[in-house]
């Protein structure tokens, strides 16, 4: 799943200036899959030269304004943020849910869209958004704003199947800490639930959070591991620097 997507993104970054590319989808799987799958290329190597060594760091907008709270603070730290990123040389930033980050920040009196702007235009660092697509085409002129700055790459829907392999390593992960195993139909309906019964945020964080809840109801009844067809997804942890802004895809 997501060869073609994640070959079309690749070939956006690699340009040498407006590097930047919206993924719009159905829902936050699929887009979360085109990620991982990306950086598990740069890891290995696979990717065009102008993207070796390269980093994927997603910027939490919401949970930024949350942080701040004032429009100036919010401000100074996005602006910070690019700098870092820009310094750095090799990073890509990701924006979830950019239609949602920018009607945050409109709340807040910001202009997200225009802050972030001189970084499009440049060649310091690339940026990759992420769109629901109900959400990206309901607001037009956004739609674009977004246009001038970004190359459009559809992302076909998900199935949980997508979602079940990426919690594989996780789950082996919880197995070797708590010694509760997980068997395939067991992460299967975890990826389920993730998209049933949590319908915001990312189904792939939500589903990260079930696995932990699951091994303390089951503690005491270990089931045998899967120990065939895993894949090694890539995980998220804190950016360079242990900047709490930031997460590594």
């Amino acid at each position: 799943y997501g060869t073609d997507e994640a070959l079309a993104l690749e070939s956006v970054l690699a340009r040498s200036r407006e590097a930047n590319a919206l993924l719009v989808g159905d829902d936050t799987i699929g887009m979360d899959a085109i990620l991982s799958r990306l950086a598990a290329r740069i890891a290995s190597g696979e990717v065009a030269d102008a993207l070796r060594h390269n980093e994927l760091l997603a910027l939490d907008v919401e949970g930024l304004i949350a942080a701040t709270g004032d429009k100036a603070t919010f401000e100074r730290e996005c602006v910070r943020v690019f700098e870092d990123a820009a310094r750095a040389g090799n990073i890509t930033l990701v924006i979830p849910s950019l239609p949602k980050a920018l009607e945050s920040a409109q709340k807040l009196g910001v202009d997200f869209l225009e802050l972030l702007d001189p970084n499009l235009r440049g060649s310091a660092i690339h940026v990759v958004a992420t769109a629901h697509r109900g959400a990206f085409h309901k607001s037009m002129g956004v739609e674009e704003r977004l246009a001038e700055r970004f190359e459009e790459v559809q992302v076909a829907p998900a199935a949980s199947s997508v979602l079940a392999s990426l919690l594989l390593a996780r789950a082996e992960e919880l197995e070797r800490r708590s010694g509760v195993f997980f068997s395939y139909p067991a992460i299967f309906a975890t990826a389920e639930s993730a998209r049933q019964y949590f319908p915001y945020g990312s189904a792939l964080d939500n589903a990260f959070d079930l696995l932990p809840a699951f091994v303390s109801a089951r503690a005491g009844d270990a089931r045998v591991p899967l120990r065939h067809g895993r894949q090694r997804p890539v995980g998220r942890h804190l950016d360079l620097a242990n900047d709490e802004r930031l997460e590594r895809y």
